[in-house]
């Protein structure tokens, strides 16, 4: 249904930006925008 591929494609998405976060060190300014670091 709608709702299992949604459910789905976030659970995707949350293991492919675990696996950026092994290679980048993500962190937030204080206006919430990301800052990466290598």
């Amino acid at each position: 249904s709608g709702a299992d591929f949604h459910y789905q494609d976030a659970f995707c998405w949350e293991m492919l930006l675990l696996q950026i976060q092994q290679r980048i060190d993500l962190r937030f300014d204080r206006s919430g925008r990301p800052i990466c670091e290598k």
